[in-house]
């Protein structure tokens, strides 16, 4: 599972112009980060600028868990950065809009007392690697 990434053109010295306009696809599931817009099976999502920050963070590290220390910093800011709670809401959020049923995620998976992953774990040394990381 890879996540294909197409921004807009670069400046001279190969630097992205606008690196929040990137966009993510993988497994037929595509986010314009720029226009915080979700596509799925030829339908199209809005989604807030935290929902759009969570699933680009896990749609880029598809297969890897991401652990939620490390999603609260890249998140939040300040104290909020200290409250898991955020985060399961968050994701409750997300669920409804890319799941076709949220109570069972296809997308946004849980991986226990390390995070959550976009799509399925790829191997046990990367789930090792995330929680090493809570």
């Amino acid at each position: 599972m890879h996540a294909h990434l197409s921004s807009l053109p670069s400046d001279p010295q190969g630097q992205e112009l606008a690196p929040q306009t990137q966009i993510v696809a993988v497994n037929g599931v595509e986010l314009d980060a720029a226009q915080r817009r979700l596509r799925k099976g030829g339908s199209s999502t809005n989604l807030t600028r935290k929902e759009c920050d969570l699933l680009r963070l896990l749609m880029t590290r598809a297969g890897q868990p991401v652990s939620n220390r490390v999603l609260l910093h890249s998140i939040w800011r300040g104290p909020a950065a200290r409250n898991i709670g955020h985060v399961r809401t968050l994701v409750r959020q997300l669920r409804k809009k890319i799941e076709d049923d949220p109570a069972q995620p296809r997308y946004v998976q849980t991986v226990s007392e390390v995070g959550y992953v976009f799509g399925a774990v790829s191997s046990a040394p990367d789930a090792e690697r995330a929680e090493s990381e809570s």
